[in-house]
């Protein structure tokens, strides 16, 4: 099941080489559904995928838009400059970026590793990730929280409603290899809904606008 997560990022963008940079993700940071990307988190998936280019940079999750040139984890998260490829799409993606009409970054990715904590008095439930498999980052419309990072958008069917007892039940079970239990509210999961019903329909404007 591949996540989706979105930020507000400071990106630098150069026209004549094609390129934009910035942050596609942060650490520490608590979005609107309780994830915080752990730093290490990215650092496995970086070294394995990134030299083999199986990182890929896509627009609006949707549409082919170019590759990393650089990709590294810091202090604050994970850096990207992206070459994009010379074609009139390409070029009128990073007219959008350079006028910050898309002034977000996105990433697409597994979780491999994550805990669960729950604040105490009914704060809710905090997932940690501790490890993720990084598949494409890509430039998007979505709005930005305070905090800067948002609720990303959970797709696939690993989604499980559960109660606070059931939860404390589940927190004491040892979570199998390979399995991906996710944990929301029903209001979340109606944002996530939203969410995909914009992508969709941005990518069938962009793919009318440029491929009819």
């Amino acid at each position: 099941m591949i996540t989706l997560k979105a930020l507000k990022a400071d990106t630098n963008v150069n026209i004549s080489e094609m390129t934009f940079e910035g942050y596609c993700a942060v650490f520490s940071n608590i979005d609107e559904v309780g994830d915080v990307l752990q730093p290490g988190a990215c650092t496995k998936t970086l070294q394995e995928r990134f030299p083999k280019q199986e990182i890929k940079g896509l627009w609006m999750h949707a549409e082919p838009l170019g590759m990393p040139v650089e990709m590294h984890a810091d202090d604050k998260g994970v850096y990207v400059k992206a070459k994009v490829t010379d074609t009139t799409f390409g070029r009128e993606c990073l007219e959008y970026i350079k006028d910050k009409v898309v002034d977000r970054m996105s990433i697409g990715y597994d979780s491999v590793k994550k805990q669960y904590e729950e604040i105490p008095s009914g704060g809710g439930i905090i997932r940690h990730l501790l490890e993720i498999k990084l598949y494409e980052f890509s430039p998007v419309l979505f709005p930005a929280n305070p905090a800067a990072v948002i609720t990303g958008v959970k797709t696939g069917s690993g989604v499980k409603w559960v109660d606070k007892a059931e939860y404390k039940a589940l927190m004491k079970e040892q979570e199998p290899a390979g399995t991906t239990l996710e944990i929301y509210q029903p209001h979340e999961v109606a944002s996530f809904v939203e969410s995909i019903k914009q992508l969709g329909e941005y990518a069938r404007q962009t793919r009318e606008t440029y491929y009819a």
